[in-house]
């Protein structure tokens, strides 16, 4: 499969592990968007310096939404949405980004007696507001599902498929998904949801079930490595490692071979 071999890994991490990241042989680097908006206009061009003089790109975004503006809920705010997503998607732009992930989960959490059907229509229209502030800059803004553990809305991918199905249609040409592996294994869905949602994959993310969100290992690969296979077979050309803990040289270089393995595994199937 060609398209497999064009493939690219990279790895999520702070600006500061920027080195860490291109020394270990990823193809890109992940950014926390939270993080970016809230730099000052000195500590901006820093982090573009880095990324426009070193050996690997800003391929996206990931912890985009910080916890005070709201994604849904009844503290929603259509100007709030908007202000936060103009500035970011300029910030991203200016970093050379082309995905911004909306996953954050505190961003989403409702409250008790909250109207999913409501929840969902916010949501809709926040994903509008932020896919129209980044369509001038080439950027796709992309809807992740997390687990029930982080967050109680937008948990499960087949109940998103319908408003993923229903922006689409309204011509959202740069909407799509993120299939993160490790979100999708803690609530226990496999290849066969994978493939359901596959076609709007657009990016992916990956980390280890086993060991607490660490760098996926092989513990993890009777799991994860059929859904990863489902989609790396699409259209979309990215994954990048998400471990909340683990060295990026060490364990994250040799989840970065493992992928290389499985993907392998698909070529000569």
């Amino acid at each position: 499969m060609t398209k497999n071999r064009e493939l690219k890994i990279g790895c999520c991490a702070p600006i500061d592990r920027y080195g860490e990241v291109a020394a270990a042989g990823f193809a890109h680097i992940e950014l926390p968007g939270s993080a970016l908006a809230r730099l000052s206009r000195e500590e901006l061009m820093q982090w573009e310096r880095t990324v426009k003089d070193g050996p690997i790109p800003c391929r996206g975004l990931n912890s985009s939404i910080p916890q005070e503006v709201k994604i849904c809920g009844p503290m929603f705010s259509e100007e709030a949405a908007c202000q936060y997503a103009r500035l970011l998607c300029a910030r991203a732009a200016q970093l050379g980004a082309l995905n911004i992930g909306i996953g954050s989960p505190m961003s989403r959490t409702l409250p008790r007696g909250f109207s999913v059907e409501t929840a969902w229509q916010q949501t809709e229209q926040f994903l509008r507001i932020f896919c129209a502030e980044a369509l001038p800059y080439g950027i796709q803004v992309l809807w992740e599902q997390v687990n029930t553990e982080e967050t109680n809305f937008g948990t499960d991918s087949l109940a998103s498929l319908p408003h993923v199905e229903k922006l689409v249609r309204e011509g959202l040409s740069n909407f799509g998904l993120i299939a993160d592996f490790y979100h999708m294994a803690r609530m226990g869905e496999d290849a066969a949801v994978a493939l359901q949602v596959a076609p709007y994959v657009k990016h992916m993310h990956i980390a280890g079930v086993h060991n607490g969100r660490g760098h996926v290992t092989a513990e993890d690969e009777a799991q994860m490595k059929p859904m990863f296979r489902a989609c790396a077979a699409g259209a979309q050309q990215s994954i990048s490692l998400e471990a909340s803990h683990g060295s990026i040289g060490g364990e994250g270089a040799a989840a970065r071979a493992l992928l290389l393995r499985w993907l392998g595994e698909g070529e000569s199937a």
